[in-house]
């Protein structure tokens, strides 16, 4: 963004710092991206984009305030771009505020109402305030708006699952799959859905796929173990249960739920040796359901 106000070689000056930034940002490399963009802001302090991008930065460092400053400057010099409003939305979300953040979506929709990612994006802060109906009907516009919109999709079936609606839930995860055949937690979440539905062959299969996309993702392995064993295969679920611990040994439940799959099979004294380590866990993190039903089932082993 040019300013008619400084001279040329200023203005120059200030977009190849701008330029040097964006770079800087795709690489990841956050706080050296901020530096130009101070340098670009301090040559050029109508610099909008350079604002917007310098908080784009500071979100991704977590310094969330600090982007929101920006954000505001930049609305400050354009009330009516519905970027900035947007991304405020997000670092308000981010900072736990889903109520602030659906208000800056709000202006960001009335400003430009095919702003799919806006609509994506309240979805979220909706969900967190349990307004999950509305927040399927965010989902469903930001669809219409971009018919191939993955996470738009991969929410919903989020939405679906949370309201018990599994086969929807379902057909939403086979989308993004289409999509994008290695979403690790389309696949993921579709298992978890299957099994909500009493399916947990089908479950395991998706399972499986997850853990040959990520072989080192803890969570489907435990729902792969808890898989196994509603279909009686207990040293498969044992042995998913070992990956588990030996990905996350601070894991209670999966200390419990492996101390309960060898007790089914005999393996009495071990299963409570796993119990009582899991007890040991759980009140390290104070879990105190977690504490009282290991402590009844020691009591009664």
């Amino acid at each position: 963004m040019e300013n008619a106000n400084l001279p040329i070689e200023e203005t120059q000056t200030a977009i190849g710092h701008y330029q040097t930034g964006k770079a800087l940002y795709s690489q990841g490399n956050y706080q050296e991206a901020i530096f130009e963009y101070d340098k670009a802001i301090n040559l050029d302090p109508n610099y909008l984009d350079a604002y917007n991008n310098r908080g784009l930065a500071k979100n991704a460092l977590g310094r969330y305030f600090d982007a929101i400053a920006d954000y505001d400057e930049c609305i400050e010099l354009n009330k009516m771009d519905a970027l900035p409003y947007y991304n405020r939305g997000i670092a308000k979300d981010n900072l736990g505020h889903p109520e602030d953040a659906i208000l800056d979506f709000n202006k960001a929709i009335q400003l430009n109402s095919d702003f799919f990612h806006a609509y994506y994006t309240r979805s979220i802060s909706k969900r967190k305030l349990n307004k999950l109906e509305d927040a399927i009907t965010d989902c469903n516009r930001a669809i219409e708006l971009k018919t191939d919109y993955v996470e738009a999709y991969y929410q919903r079936g989020i939405l679906n699952r949370d309201l018990g609606r599994f086969f929807e839930s379902i057909s939403d995860f086979n989308k993004v799959i289409h999509l994008k055949p290695d979403h690790v937690l389309a696949y993921y979440s579709r298992g978890c859905a299957k099994g909500n539905l009493g399916h947990p062959n089908d479950a395991i299969f998706d399972f499986n796929k997850a853990i040959s996309i990520s072989p080192g993702y803890a969570q489907a392995y435990y729902n792969r173990a808890t898989a196994y064993r509603d279909i009686r295969s207990y040293d498969d679920a044992i042995a998913d249960f070992d990956v588990v611990i030996s990905l996350q040994n601070d894991n209670a439940q999966a200390y419990y739920d492996r101390g309960i799959t060898k007790k089914m099979i005999g393996r009495v004294k071990e299963g409570k040796q796993d119990l009582e380590h899991a007890l040991v866990l759980s009140r390290n993190v104070s879990n105190i359901y977690l504490e009282q039903d290991i402590s009844e089932k020691l009591k009664n082993w």
